[in-house]
């Protein structure tokens, strides 16, 4: 196998490397949703903004805690 391939494969395999791809995906998303903002038609922005993710969040904390109690037995 060739040393860079290795190295590569070695490299991105722990935890932190991973853990720091997301984080940068995420504030690049964050930037970029900022950067976008005033293209964005306001009813859109209103169909698709705070309230309506608020009003997800308890459905996902439901999936994750029923994960949690199938994953427990």
């Amino acid at each position: 196998m060739n040393r860079w391939l290795f190295l590569w494969r070695k490299w991105t395999r722990q935890l932190w490397v991973k853990a720091t791809a997301y984080a940068g995906v995420g504030v690049a998303a964050a930037l970029l949703a900022a950067a976008l903002a005033p293209w964005v038609p306001d009813d859109m922005a209103e169909r698709l903004g705070v309230e309506r993710s608020r009003a997800a969040l308890p459905i996902e904390a439901d999936i994750r805690r029923l994960e949690a109690v199938a994953l427990a037995r």
